[in-house]
């Protein structure tokens, strides 16, 4: 058990060697304090090797021992030399000498030397102590800063003098008069000649590059050539007089809608300034404006057949007409009350209705055929050939169908009349009279086919007139 305890000495070989590697390190090579610190542990590694004194070290001990002395090691920074503190203050002499030509570079630009200057000229008055503690890379950064730490030149204003000069005789710089330019461009091309105005005055080019007045002089001659005149509103405002006439009850819901909307997207533009309005949002609301009319569905015409249509009496047309009439003005009204109705649509039920008018018959006047019917009900057989008196019967039953229907117009009762007229003047008598020797029979039976003809007519007028 007290075997098991036992701790086994370290081998320090390895924390010998490297030791012996660094012991000569020269202390005036290096920065005081990283020196200080590799000393320290140096010291601890000594007496590690010394003999007996890894009496009391493990070897995990050696081992770390080794890495800090390692470690001390690689940390040491190398100590600026006297060349470096020689060669950063003669640049800091020659970069002093170039603040007395200072009016010929940009104030930005001498400020910052200024300041390098000022920053690194402390190195230079550093204690010996603080020298012994400031590492090369310090004066290197210094000297590369300040080596990179240049000055510009002031820009030349003369060409940018002579573009000013050109434009103010061509444009001037009015602020009110935009000279027929968008506001908007005319303020952009002030705004740049007050910048070139100020940097031709005197001292105002100061802390101006020549690339900066390069750069003023490009913007200004970029915002003249981009001065697009304000927009001609004139077709516009032609097409929104005519489409501010249009009345809502004329037109579809929804179509009339989008028009609206287009419309008074129209008079907000066309109630801007004529100078900050360009062409193409003029040209853009037009064309909308323009679509919207041209999707407009018209129910104008359809509106008023309907109102005519309604104005028919429907005791004084045939029942037929009017039925269809009725139902072409119904069909109009269902359009009508849809918001959403194409003009295909309206077209279709307007057409409709325009045929149902025109068809549209009044119902005939039948006082005449009347009195004629009761004249030929007193006709007698004996009077006429039979055949004749077939053809009377058939017409007289004929023009009796014709005022019980409701449905005759005037051409149907003048025919009626007509044809039952010429029945009746067919006695024995007219025809002896007028054929001469010509059988009344054979006269008769000349008649016997349109009697037939007749009869199955006043069959088809009946079935008519029962149906209505």
């Amino acid at each position: 058990s007290a075997q098991q305890s036992l701790v086994k000495r370290a081998d320090v070989t390895n924390l010998k060697t490297y030791t012996e590697q660094v012991r000569a390190t020269q202390e005036n090579e290096y920065t005081s304090s990283t020196f200080s610190a590799f000393t320290k542990v140096l010291s601890q590694a000594e007496s590690a090797i010394a003999e007996g004194g890894n009496a009391e070290l493990t070897q995990e001990q050696a081992d770390a021992l080794e890495g800090s002395l390692r470690q001390a090691y690689e940390k040491l920074a190398k100590r600026a030399t006297a060349d470096q503190y020689e060669e950063l203050s003669a640049l800091l002499s020659e970069k002093k000498k170039l603040l007395e030509q200072q009016d010929k570079y940009t104030l930005s630009s001498i400020a910052a030397l200024r300041e390098t200057i000022g920053q690194y000229e402390l190195i230079l008055s550093y204690t010996d102590e603080q020298k012994a503690d400031t590492a090369e890379t310090v004066l290197t950064a210094a000297y590369e800063a300040l080596e990179n730490t240049g000055l510009e030149l002031r820009g030349e204003t003369a060409e940018l003098q002579q573009k000013y000069d050109q434009l103010l005789a061509e444009y001037g710089k009015d602020e009110t008069d935009t000279k027929g330019y968008l506001r908007e461009s005319w303020l952009r091309y002030i705004d740049c000649m007050v910048t070139a105005e100020k940097a031709c005055a005197e001292g105002g080019n100061a802390d101006l590059s020549q690339a900066q007045i390069k750069a003023i002089q490009d913007k200004l001659e970029k915002s003249v050539a981009e001065l697009p005149p304000y927009g001609d509103r004139q077709q516009l405002e032609d097409l929104y007089e005519q489409a501010k006439g249009l009345i809502a009850k004329d037109y579809t819901e929804q179509s009339y809608l989008a028009f609206a909307d287009a419309l008074s997207d129209a008079e907000f533009l066309l109630n801007k300034a004529e100078d900050i309005t360009a062409q193409d949002a003029i040209d853009a609301c037009k064309e909308s404006l323009e679509s919207a009319m041209q999707g407009l569905v018209s129910i104008k015409e359809l509106n008023e057949l309907v109102a005519e249509a309604e104005k028919k009496e429907e005791d004084a047309c045939t029942v037929s007409t009017y039925s269809a009439l009725v139902e072409a003005v119904e069909k109009a009204k269902i359009v009508l009350l849809d918001a959403n109705a194409t003009k295909e649509k309206v077209n279709e039920v307007q057409a409709a209705l325009q045929t149902a008018l025109n068809g549209l018959a009044l119902r005939g006047n039948t006082d005449e055929l009347r009195e004629l019917v009761v004249q030929a009900s007193a006709c007698k057989q004996g009077n006429y050939a039979e055949a004749d008196w077939k053809a009377l019967t058939a017409w007289r039953t004929y023009a009796e169908s014709i005022l019980n229907s409701n449905d005759a117009d005037q051409a149907a009762v003048d025919e009626a009349f007509e044809n039952l007229s010429n029945a009746m003047g067919n006695t024995l008598q007219a025809a002896t009279e007028e054929n001469g020797c010509a059988s009344s029979v054979n006269a008769g039976l000349c008649v016997i086919p349109a009697v037939l003809v007749l009869c199955g007519a006043v069959l088809f007028v009946l079935k008519k007139g029962g149906k209505a």
